[in-house]
C-alpha cells in the first residue's frame, strides 16, 4: 500500500473519530484508529527501509536523508488528501467548521498515533506535518500530543483538584 492510499484509509475514520471523542470513548476509539493506522506505519517504513537499503552514503546522512523522505511524504500526502476533500461553492463559514473537523481529528488521532510510534523519524514526523499544515491551511495550527496528554485533559476538576 501507498502512502496515498494510507492516507485516504486514515481519514476514512475522521467522522467517527471526531464523534468518539469525549473521555467515556476516546481511549477505544484511539486503540481502533491504532489498528486503522497500521497500513500507515508499514507505507511510511517502506520509503525509510527503501532509502536505507539504497545506501551510496554513510550510515548518518543516509539516515538524515531517509527521515527528510519520510516526512516530507507523509506530511505531502496528508495536507493533498485534505485539500482534494475541499468542496467548491461551500460558504465559508462551512469551509471553516470542515477544516475545524480535519484539525481535531490530526490533533487528536493522527499526531497522537505518530508520538506514539517511537521509530527514528516520529519526532521529526509531527514537526514536518505541524508546519506543512500551517502552510497550506491558513489560521490552521495543530500541535503533536501524545495520547496520554489528551487523555489526561479530561480529568475532572473540583476547586482546581483533579480526580
Amino acid at each position: 500500500m501507498d502512502i496515498r492510499e494510507a492516507v485516504e484509509k486514515l481519514f476514512e475514520y475522521e467522522e467517527m473519530g471526531n464523534r468518539r471523542f469525549s473521555k467515556e470513548t476516546y481511549a477505544p476509539s484511539f486503540e481502533k484508529f491504532e489498528e486503522i493506522a497500521k497500513d500507515f506505519d508499514e507505507a511510511l517504513y517502506e520509503i525509510y527501509d527503501g532509502i536505507m537499503k539504497s545506501g551510496g552514503e554513510d550510515g548518518e546522512a543516509l539516515s538524515e536523508r531517509a527521515v527528510k523522505e519520510v516526512c516530507k511524504n507523509a506530511a505531502e500526502a496528508l495536507v493533498a488528501y485534505v485539500r482534494e476533500r475541499e468542496e467548491d461553492g461551500l460558504s465559508r463559514g462551512k469551509k471553516e467548521e470542515k477544516q475545524g473537523l480535519h484539525n481535531a481529528f490530526m490533533a487528536t488521532y493522527v499526531l497522537p498515533h505518530i508520538m506514539e510510534m517511537r521509530n527514528p523519524y516520529y519526532k521529526e514526523l509531527a514537526k514536518e506535518i505541524e508546519r506543512s499544515w500551517a502552510a497550506a491551511f491558513k489560521n490552521s495550527r495543530i500541535k503533536a500530543a501524545t495520547f496520554e496528554t489528551i487523555a489526561g485533559g479530561f480529568q475532572r476538576k473540583f476547586l482546581g483538584f483533579s480526580f
